[in-house]
């Protein structure tokens, strides 16, 4: 981040911002002029000195609670709310602070304003849809460090992509890069919008509509609204939106009639595990404006076939910006290790002495959770087994939902249920290969598992479950047996 002065960071809080505190003395505005603040911090795990210190309010934490341990660290400027202002204690009493109305808002007006002060210049790509952007995002990366380099493209972090995430991500960019790679979630009606405001998208890129949140926007109708209004945000500021064109029925009419969208025709995909290697042989064939590129061929390593079609996605997409990908690039990227490329958690394989284990533990819906079942069932000659944790935030659809998903789990040689919406997905599919366990359950769960595994019951072993389930750690107890034998 460019350093930044005191009184451009007031400028930019607007309505929001209440005082500098305390007043007079050694720390008013003037004497402060001299401070430059060299990053933006939420978090005094990652501080660094010279970084302002944003307390920040959740549902069960209060950043206040840590203003002593973000000056130890070498902050030089607290940004506290009137309400946070009575914890901070005698000792910080005479220590510089921004005080604001909501420092959650005023996060998001600091970035506000360093997007259009010093990254105007930024092509910034926003990408949202119900599963697979965050992939889709690191393939965006991947493929915009080949067309250019390292050092013009950026990508938020991890699942950097709320109300706090988005704006700390601009937050670190230098001036020097060309084109940003922001991730949009969505909890609830108006949060792309927010979120838009802040980043002013040149881009807007729609990756999937699924039944996911349904708990807060009531209908795939609702969810389709709230993500297809990224392309209407991005085209009326004069950049273009673009959606694979099998989303067509959920985009509104007045979106369709608009001339800077732009539908991408899905790519022709098949693929075989080779059963000796577990080597993927493909083909796959991506439409682009000019020209169709194909690879065929075998890869070093498992990929599934979604993550073929987030790849083809992302080059069609820095295609329309008229950096043009080309058939040698596609074969260089699909023979990299994945694991450099995408993220922790999803469909990622490793095996542990003779057991494959595909750790997709970091979330769940029902469309999420068939295309990674279809995935281990195209890998022949293995005993597959599954972990399943609950879906959640589906609303009243939940039961709906956990019954489905049986029909696809019939296909496996064992499952094991955890939690409490996977009861009715217990109850449906009614077979002595499905054992169910409650949330209290959790180490003896942990033991069944072990058990199979030792007894060979199991080769393959799937891991996937909504965030509040924790799967990664059960897959990790059950990896330090096996890898102990």
């Amino acid at each position: 981040m460019r350093p930044l002065s005191v009184q451009e960071i007031i400028n930019w809080l607007g309505d929001q911002y209440i005082a500098i505190e305390p007043q007079g003395g050694t720390h008013d505005l003037d004497s402060l002029s001299s401070v430059l603040i060299t990053g933006i911090s939420t978090d005094t795990r990652t501080l660094k000195p010279g970084e302002m210190f944003i307390a920040l309010r959740g549902e069960r934490f209060d950043g206040h609670e840590f203003c002593k341990e973000a000056v130890s660290k070498g902050s030089p400027l607290l940004m506290i709310d009137l309400q946070g202002r009575d914890k901070l204690g005698e000792e910080l009493r005479d220590f510089p602070k921004i005080v604001v109305k909501d420092t959650l808002t005023a996060l998001g007006k600091i970035a506000k304003g360093y997007r259009e002060s010093y990254l105007n210049h930024v092509k910034v790509i926003a990408l949202t849809g119900s599963i697979g952007k965050t992939s889709t995002k690191y393939w965006l990366k991947a493929v915009g460090e080949k067309l250019l380099s390292k050092d013009e493209v950026i990508a938020s972090m991890k699942s950097y992509n709320n109300e706090i995430g988005v704006p700390l991500t601009l937050l670190t960019a230098p001036e020097s890069v060309s084109y940003m790679i922001l991730e949009f979630g969505a909890r609830k009606r108006g949060d792309i919008r927010y979120l838009s405001d802040i980043a002013k998208p040149d881009v807007g890129a729609l990756r999937s509509i699924a039944p996911v949140h349904l708990e807060t926007f009531g209908s795939l109708k609702g969810i389709a609204q709230e993500k297809a209004s990224l392309l209407e945000i991005a085209i009326r500021s004069g950049g273009i939106g673009l959606a694979p064109r099998k989303l067509k029925r959920y985009l509104p009419l007045t979106l369709l009639r608009e001339k800077n969208l732009f539908l991408l025709p899905s790519p022709k995909v098949r693929t075989r595990v080779e059963p000796e290697t577990l080597q993927t042989s493909i083909k796959l064939t991506i439409p682009l404006r000019e020209e169709t590129i194909t690879f065929k061929g075998t890869l070093p390593s498992l990929i599934p076939r979604f993550q073929l079609e987030n790849l083809s996605f992302a080059l069609q997409l820095w295609d329309l910006l008229g950096l043009s990908p080309e058939k040698e690039l596609l074969a260089e990227l699909l023979n990299e290790d994945l694991r450099k490329i995408l993220p922790e958690m999803r469909t990622e394989p490793t095996f542990i002495g003779d057991i494959l284990v595909i750790n997709d533990a970091y979330n769940s819906n029902p469309w999420g959770l068939r295309e990674a079942i279809n995935f281990i069932l195209s890998i022949p000659k293995y005993p597959r087994g599954a972990v399943i944790g609950d879906m959640l935030e589906l609303g009243k659809w939940s039961k709906r939902y956990h019954k489905w998903i049986a029909k696809h789990l019939r296909a496996l040689d064992r499952v094991w249920l955890y939690g409490d919406e996977v009861r009715h997905t217990w109850e449906a599919l009614g077979n002595e290969k499905a054992s169910y366990f409650r949330k209290e359950q959790r180490e003896e769960l942990k033991e069944r598992i072990k058990e199979a595994v030792k007894r060979g019951e199991v080769k393959l072993l799937l891991f996937k479950g909504s965030r509040a389930l924790r799967l990664e750690e059960i897959l990790n107890s059950v990896v330090m047996e096996v890898g102990e034998r």
